[in-house]
């Protein structure tokens, strides 16, 4: 059993390599997270806030709710 943060991290991680980009090529992307913070997510030793997963989601091109697992 994986916890929620690990879930998390698991489908920004599954998200970001279907694009074919690097953690610090997200980061430029969004042009307000560092790299990493990303790591940290895709780790699962934090989780984003509501206004990063939208971020992040907006530029992997899935929902915010499927990277919060909602």
């Amino acid at each position: 059993f994986m916890d929620i943060k690990e879930q998390i991290g698991g489908r920004i991680t599954k998200a970001r390599k279907e694009l074919g980009i690097t953690i610090k090529e997200l980061a430029a992307r969004t042009g307000t997270l560092s790299a990493a913070r990303i790591s940290n997510w895709e780790q699962g030793t934090r989780k984003p806030d509501p206004i990063a997963a939208k971020a992040l989601a907006d530029i992997l091109e899935v929902s915010a709710s499927y990277l919060m697992c909602l």
